[in-house]
């Protein structure tokens, strides 16, 4: 019968045969010995006794293996009229273990000031930090032209700086925003700290954060040329907060991490970690709140072990009867220890709220092929044909050389639209003058600014704007141009968010610029296949100036954006899979976190697109067309925007025009002007949708 093991270290629980009974076992978590308790017997020894002396072995480690036990009767067996005392448990750390977690702690600094902590952990040699710590928090970003780690920092005598070949960047996460760093060939370096399961966390449990905030700001506030000395800060857990997945996705303590504390450990009384320090809570106005936030262990386990993202469904499409939806799972994977990877897949009632595993026999499991070099899983999940009241489900799993089967959270799989059939298609631009279409273009602009130095708070800026046009097409004045297209505005709407507070537009300020948009109207052409190109404002009629040149400018913005997803048709037969291509220069222009004045940054993108079929959608043929690319600095320059394009177009069938898209561009910019390093992160999504011709 199997034996339950709980490991003291990170307090993972696993059984093992009751062969082992009495022996010791490797913690498959954390490689840690535990001692298996031995089979009780009944009579011959009592219980209460057993469970004194096996605590007080597992609490002595080997040691207590040649203790003498001092003989029956003389053994003290609490007993309802014979109460010991309770034991206070101390709230903080012992000095030496408070001093064996601040010298695993390191404090890194990039090239141009930036600055952040870090921990030896998981493996000996190896650092845990933020990703953003490193500069390479989004997807695509490069790898910083010079790191600098060092050891016991501050301390006269003892401090070690490593750099340039000494420094290896060993994983990233950008999702979970954790970065493993390796020293190469370094002798007596701190043994690696123990983890822990943030699960096993409660409300008001005590805990400790070590890192270096403030940077290399403290140390010369201090008269010191030396990076600063660890600081020790006491903090208290306030909640688990789960991601819309119901993953546990970060735990909330109250305060104890300014900006430095970045990538630090957070530990509990014994000195295990228990969360990765990564970031504060900010007001509207950037102030930190007092309220932070660490990345749980379980995430930082999987960065050595190897684990899985979530799941990217792409969209579904018909073949041979079923529905087909393809899958792709990034992965986390330094050494390769990845061994299985899928998605068990069902079919349930669309309106359940909570997502419960059914019956083994109604689940599909789908095992993915593993690309190690790209460190993707992509296959493809097969249903039967739509009904109505149901949807289709997916949950991955994923198993590695410490874990046998490990299920993420299911979810129902989100359909954009019905499924496409692999069709071939005329991908050409007829476009019909005199026709008249509604217009609704969404530009959402999340952004957050990076002040490595931590002079100043980091920042970020919600904006979502709603611009509602009548589109009219009329005969071009060139004959080699498609149409002339003019934009009738109709109104905008606008919600912001700084730091974490919303900010929707009050009704009177709507009502205020309400008659400015709607004195607006722009005109432009469409070429030949389809490219939106030369858009111009005017402003009409007697409406405020002031007014005027405010609408002017946001309409403006949100014209060039709608410029800037067009795309340029093949004109020709396309079979399905087919592709072709297409590069551009635009500009990232917006109101930056920290500038008073629209900050403008160039950049170019080189686009691929895909066709991928055709699907019927409201009495309507529409072809689906897939985007992927690349954002660079344009050529010959040096610094810019760097960052990646995806999203879907779905065009008109019989015109080729643009019946909806959704495009979403990350990006990283550095945007430092003078003194330290600034980063501005973000993603940019523009959404269309068109209405049908009413002519």
């Amino acid at each position: 019968m199997p034996i339950p093991v709980t490991c003291r270290a990170c307090r993972h629980k696993f059984s093992v045969p009751d062969s082992r009974a009495g022996k010791t076992v490797a913690c498959a978590a954390c490689d840690d010995i535990v001692l298996v308790p031995p089979v009780q017997k009944a009579v011959r020894f009592p219980v209460r006794l057993a469970a004194v002396l096996l605590s007080g072995l597992v609490a002595v480690g080997w040691c207590a293996i040649f203790v003498a036990v001092r003989p029956r009767d003389e053994v003290r067996i609490a007993t309802p009229t014979s109460r010991a005392e309770p034991s206070v448990p101390r709230a903080m750390p012992d000095g030496p273990t408070l001093d064996r977690i601040v010298r695993a702690t390191v404090f890194i600094e990039l090239e141009g000031g930036g600055t952040g902590t870090g921990w030896f952990g998981l493996e000996p040699n190896v650092i845990v930090t933020n990703a953003h710590v490193v500069g390479m928090k989004k997807p695509g970003s490069p790898e910083p032209r010079k790191l600098r780690v060092y050891l016991d920092p501050g301390e006269a005598g003892r401090q070690r700086k490593f750099e340039g070949p000494k420094v290896r960047i060993l994983a990233v996460d950008h999702d979970m925003d954790l970065a493993l760093l390796e020293i190469i060939r370094e002798p007596n370096l701190p043994p690696p700290l123990k983890i822990r399961p943030t699960e096993e966390l409660r409300r008001l449990d005590p805990l400790l954060v070590v890192g270096f905030p403030g940077g290399r700001r403290i140390a010369e506030k201090n008269r010191s040329d030396d990076p600063p000395a660890a600081t020790v800060a006491e903090t208290k857990v306030q909640a688990l907060r789960k991601d819309s997945r119901g993953q546990l996705y970060a735990v909330q303590i109250q305060g104890g991490l300014v900006h430095g504390n970045s990538g630090g450990p957070i530990c509990d009384r014994d000195g295990t970690v228990v969360a990765v320090a990564s970031r504060v809570d900010l007001d509207e106005q950037g102030r930190m709140t007092g309220i932070a936030f660490g990345i749980p262990t379980e995430a930082v386990r999987g960065l050595i072990d190897g684990r899985i993202g979530h799941a990217e469904y792409g969209p579904a499409f018909y073949k041979d009867g079923k529905v087909h939806i393809p899958v792709a799972v990034a992965c986390v994977d330094p050494r390769r220890q990845l061994r299985d990877i899928g998605v068990a897949c069902w079919v349930g009632n669309a309106d359940d709220l909570l997502v419960e595993r059914p019956g083994d026999t109604t689940i599909r499991e789908v095992k993915l092929l593993y690309d190690p070099a790209n460190r993707v899983a992509t296959g493809e999940l097969i249903f039967p044909a739509p009904e109505a009241g149901k949807a289709y489900f997916g949950q991955p799993y994923f198993s590695n050389v410490a874990t046998v089967k490990r299920r993420l959270a299911a979810i129902p799989i989100p359909l954009a639209g019905p499924p496409y059939e692999r069709l071939g298609t005329d991908l050409t631009f007829r476009v019909k003058l005199g026709s008249r279409r509604s217009v609704a273009l969404t530009c959402t602009a999340d952004l957050r600014q990076f002040d490595d130095s931590a002079a100043e708070p980091d920042r970020s800026v919600y904006l979502e704007q709603t611009l509602k046009m009548t589109e009219n097409l009329a005969k071009p004045s060139d004959p080699a141009d498609a149409a002339r297209v003019e934009f009738r505005f109709d109104s905008l709407a606008t919600a912001h968010k700084r730091g974490t507070k919303d900010n929707p537009t009050p009704r009177d300020v709507t009502e205020f610029l309400k008659p400015g948009f709607e004195s607006i109207t722009a005109t432009g052409i469409h070429s030949m296949t389809g490219v939106l190109r030369q858009l111009s404002l005017r402003a009409e009629g007697d409406t405020d100036p002031q007014l005027k040149r405010l609408a002017l400018h946001r309409g403006r913005d949100l014209l060039e954006t709608l410029e800037a997803v067009s795309l340029a048709l093949p004109n020709k037969e396309m079979l399905s899979g087919e592709t072709w291509a297409a590069s551009r220069t635009l500009r990232f222009a917006f109101d930056a976190p920290d500038a008073a004045q629209t900050k403008e940054f160039a950049c170019r993108e080189d686009l691929r697109y895909t066709y991928l079929g055709l699907r019927e959608r409201g009495g309507r043929r529409e072809a689906v067309v897939r985007v992927e690319g690349t954002i660079a600095p344009p050529v010959g320059a040096s610094t810019g925007a760097v960052g990646t394009v995806r999203g879907l177009v779905y065009l008109e069938s019989e015109t080729g025009v643009i019946v909806e898209s959704e495009i979403r561009r990350q990006f990283e910019i550095d945007s430092s002007e003078k003194g330290p390093r600034k980063q501005l992160t973000g993603s940019v999504e523009v959404k269309i949708v068109r209405g049908i011709n009413v002519n």
